[in-house]
């Protein structure tokens, strides 16, 4: 009786794994196999295979099985022998409809096939060993393989979850993943049960998943049934791995007081019951530093990213997951020796992002481009480029960029993010919010202000309707987009949509919040602009002084924060008072960032407005205020831009009033 395979579809994975690993070995170096090659080459006399070359008696204990099905399989024109090695036919040759492969030839060659996958891909992808981008060579077999019909569901649960793995984890393709995941995941279910710890472990795996996807509900439903079955089982790794993906979401969807609690009671069990330098500690760590960064507790975050590092970074990692896969049961492929972790390496890669978003945030510009430019190149190795770890790099850079002025660059990297997600990404991931809203971030910078306004409602209809109207994310998306609308001249809009963010940053992140006081710092603009002096002046007091609290006197957003005090206490006609507020902000940002900052230029301007407002004794000083806001202006931003205008403006009247009084 013969099988249902078709022998094509067998000779094409034939073909991927002997000919694609066997001969290219620049993706996977090693020899995958070694265990029978001695004894193989002694039983013919030969010499044992170099490595690169791939034995087909190397793969097989019983020769003779091997043997039998080969020569079968040479009859029947599947492949051919030369020189020890199984060379498949071009899978585009047509081969006869009756030619199929006996049930016991189909179960050897499918022996060669799994003991090359599960030697590396299952192993490996399985348990998110670093490295799995040099994988790649062996993702097609496994496609070809997983459809094979005589798998039993040990061999297909183990493909599944090592393909839904590499997925989700190289090329960043979750809605194919998550096919394969949930493969898993039932055969589980239907083989082990609903509580068993395996079908645990394939929930947690396709929670994170559907997390990756922003179906957050989904994924919330998973994670906590994941979490209930591991509790069941008393398995402290496995309850705390369960915990971490819990806080992750809980982060990406802002609930940072249940992601506080969360943590809380990880980093607490994890101390009762795992070593101190378990790679699940670090990441518990590196999660605390990233709630503190977005709860603006700056201070501690210092210390807690140095000790995620240094456990994310130590070989102590290596024993700890082989202690982990141990725990797992013989069912499923093991941990590999070198697995140092569940994404250890994106979780490093993640640090150091970290690393480099808080030294933007401290105002430390030039040191978080460079922890940021690392970061991305260590995702560069781990992933593809339209990775959402990538992406989110990337965009963090270019803020970076932005930052320094570099707007250039920074639209460069944007445009290239927006492409790549567009391409790939759903339609209302997160992830294509903030590439929209950075970019039209630049698009203000440069003074495109419908381009910036039309990316950001796309932006801010994206954010509302994954992450909701009071997420910090669309409180971010509305402020910039009322920034928009602002400069456009329609200062009603703006002052309402200023308001929304407001609403939304307090009820998102409190009061004394950063955020807050960006917020409450454009709406003060807004109000200035409108005429209403007072309000304005009250709004940006406020805005001021959390900046001071949070972030210190020397941090250019406080800077800035007191620069426009300066300009509300002008309006009012407190020249003297508004001139020491633009003086010291001046220092601040000249410090900060530098002396041909487009911030600092601005301060120029209205420090130089300032004083030609005093009179002809502070007429000169006016001048060279203004000439060096100026030409900063044009070298930035071009002689047409509006900004190297209004400080043009300003240069001509200072001029024309010192021309009148000489």
């Amino acid at each position: 009786m013969h099988a249902v395979l078709d022998a094509d579809a067998l000779s094409k994975a034939l073909q991927h794994v002997l000919i694609t690993v066997g001969s290219e070995t620049a993706g996977v170096p090693e020899v995958l196999f070694t265990d029978t090659v001695a004894n193989d080459a002694a039983l013919d006399g030969a010499e044992p295979t170099p490595p690169g070359a791939l034995d087909a008696r190397a793969l097989f204990v019983e020769r003779d099985t091997f043997g039998a099905a080969l020569e079968r399989l040479k009859e029947r024109a599947l492949c051919t022998h030369h020189d020890g090695s199984i060379r498949a036919l071009d899978p585009a040759q047509s081969l006869p409809a009756e030619r199929l492969v006996s049930p016991d030839d189909e179960r050897a060659i499918l022996a060669v096939l799994l003991r090359v996958l599960d030697g590396r891909f299952v192993s490996e992808a399985r348990w998110g060993a670093p490295g799995l981008k040099r994988l790649t060579p062996l993702a097609a077999p496994a496609e070809a393989v997983h459809k094979l019909p005589s798998l039993t569901w040990i061999e297909r649960a183990g493909l599944c979850e090592a393909l839904g793995t590499y997925l989700s984890e190289v090329r960043g393709d979750d809605r194919v993943a998550a096919f394969y995941l949930r493969e898993a995941l039932e055969l589980k279910e239907a083989q082990l049960g609903a509580d068993h710890e395996e079908t645990g472990h394939a929930l947690n795996q396709l929670g994170v998943c559907y997390k990756a996807m922003a179906m957050y509900d989904e994924a919330e439903q998973l994670l906590i049934r994941a979490a209930e079955v591991q509790a069941r089982h008393g398995c402290t790794e496995a309850q705390i791995g369960v915990d971490h993906s819990i806080v992750c979401l809980l982060l990406q969807r802002g609930l940072h007081a249940d992601a506080a609690k969360r943590i809380d009671g990880a980093l607490e069990a994890a101390g009762k019951g795992l070593p101190a330098d378990h790679p699940l500690v670090g990441a518990l760590l590196l999660a605390h530093a990233n709630l503190l960064t977005a709860q603006g507790h700056l201070e501690p975050v210092h210390a807690l990213l140095t000790r995620a590092l240094a456990i994310l970074n130590g070989s102590a990692a290596t024993a700890a997951v082989r202690r982990a896969a141990a725990s797992s049961g013989p069912q499923l492929a093991p941990a590999p020796a070198g697995a140092d972790g569940v994404e250890r390496s994106a979780q490093v890669a993640c640090a150091v992002q970290a690393s480099g978003e808080l030294a933007l945030a401290e105002g430390r510009l030039v040191d978080g481009e460079k922890s940021l430019l690392s970061a991305l190149a260590m995702f560069a190795e781990q992933c593809e480029q339209r990775h959402p770890r990538v992406l989110t790099a990337i965009v963090a850079l270019a803020g970076a960029l932005r930052a320094q002025a570099r707007t250039h660059e920074a639209e460069e990297l944007l445009r290239s993010a927006l492409s790549s997600a567009e391409e790939t990404r759903v339609g209302t991931h997160p992830i294509l919010a903030a590439i929209l809203a950075g970019l039209a971030a630049v698009c203000l910078d440069l003074g495109r202000t419908d381009e910036a306004e039309a990316l950001l409602r796309r932006a801010a209809n994206i954010a509302t309707e994954v992450l909701g109207g009071a997420h910090p994310a669309t409180a971010a998306v509305l402020h910039n987009l009322a920034r928009a609308v602002e400069v456009g001249g329609k200062l009603d809009d703006a002052e309402s949509l200023y308001r929304r963010a407001l609403e939304a940053d307090v009820a998102s992140l409190g009061d004394e919040h950063a955020a807050t006081a960006r917020t409450l710092s454009n709406l003060g603009g807004v109000l200035r602009s409108r005429g209403l002096a007072s309000e304005a002046t009250s709004t940006f007091a406020r805005a001021h002084a959390i900046f001071a609290r949070r972030l210190g006197d020397a941090h250019p957003e406080t800077a800035r924060a007191l620069a426009n005090v300066g300009c509300a206490l002008v309006d009012s006609g407190e020249l003297s008072d508004a001139e020491g507020a633009l003086r010291r902000a001046l220092l601040v940002e000249e410090e900060a960032l530098g002396p041909v900052h487009l911030e600092t230029a601005t301060t120029l301007v209205n420090l130089g407005a300032c004083l030609a407002q005093q009179g002809q004794a502070k007429l000169d000083d006016a001048i060279r205020t203004l000439r060096r806001a100026a030409q900063i202006y044009r070298g930035t931003l071009g002689a047409s831009h509006a900004q190297t205008r209004i400080a043009l403006g300003w240069l001509k009247h200072a001029e024309a009033k010192r021309s009148t009084h000489s």
